[in-house]
This record gives structure tokens, C-alpha cells and sequence, in this order.
């Protein structure tokens, strides 16, 4: 009895792991909150309002990247199966343009610090637009 117990206990303990596993956690459609990058890498009074706008562009990016994706996701869920080679391939090409077009941006951005707050910027993680999948390039930076 006292091990028909103990196999109860541990099937309902993993039932909420279990209903858990195989779902996909999809890149998040921000960056930093700009209170945070403010307050990290120093930006001063004078400059919050330049920065302010790139960093509100560079959201936009990401919010328009991840909406894609989830269009994208739905369409392939829908018709059953994986991605062929010509849908990977614009995929890829339409997330090349959101990653350009958020390095852009993050530039602009960059480009209104001092050396000093570039570093500290530097130090912070860079946005991206992550594909689905998450596969890199060889050669291709994280």
C-alpha cells in the first residue's frame, strides 16, 4: 500500500513538469526597458530624448518580428508539417531584413553616447531578431 502511495505521489508531482515540456518559449518583443538602458549605460538629460527615439524604433522592430513569427507559426501549424525549403528561405530573408533594420537603429543609437557610455552599452545585451528555431550560421555571431 505504502508504495501504491508513493507512485501516486510522484505521477501527480510530474504531471505539471510533463504538461510543461515541448512548448516553445518564442524571443521576446522587447529589448530593454529604456529606464533601464538609461540607467545602465548613464544616459544623461540632454540625450534621453535622441535615445529615446531609437530605442522606441528598436522595440517597433522586434514587435513587428515577433507578430511575423507568430503569423508564420500559425500558417506552418495549419498546414501540418514543417516548413518547405522556399518557406525557410523567406523566412530567413524576412527576418535578415528586421535584423538589419534593427541594427540600423541600435547604431543610430549607439552613435549618441560617449565612448565611456558605447562601453557600457556594449557591455549590454544587443537586441536581435531571433529566428524561429533559434539555429545559427556557422560563423555567426550569438
Amino acid at each position: 500500500m505504502r508504495q501504491l502511495a508513493v507512485v501516486w505521489a510522484l505521477v501527480l508531482s510530474s504531471a505539471p513538469l510533463w504538461a510543461q515540456r515541448g512548448q516553445f518559449t518564442p524571443p521576446p518583443d522587447h529589448w530593454l526597458t529604456l529606464d533601464s538602458v538609461v540607467q545602465m549605460v548613464g544616459v544623461t538629460d540632454a540625450q534621453k530624448p535622441e535615445v529615446a527615439k531609437h530605442y522606441e524604433a528598436i522595440n517597433a522592430v522586434l514587435k513587428k518580428a515577433a507578430e511575423e513569427r507568430r503569423k508564420m507559426r500559425e500558417q506552418f501549424m495549419a498546414g501540418g508539417g514543417p516548413p518547405s525549403p522556399e518557406q525557410r528561405q523567406a523566412m530567413q530573408s524576412a527576418f535578415q531584413k528586421f535584423q538589419a533594420e534593427l541594427d540600423e537603429h541600435y547604431g543610430a543609437l549607439r552613435g549618441l553616447l560617449t565612448p565611456e557610455q558605447q562601453a557600457k552599452l556594449d557591455a549590454l545585451p544587443r537586441p536581435r531578431v531571433v529566428m524561429m528555431g533559434g539555429r545559427r550560421q556557422p560563423g555567426q555571431e550569438l
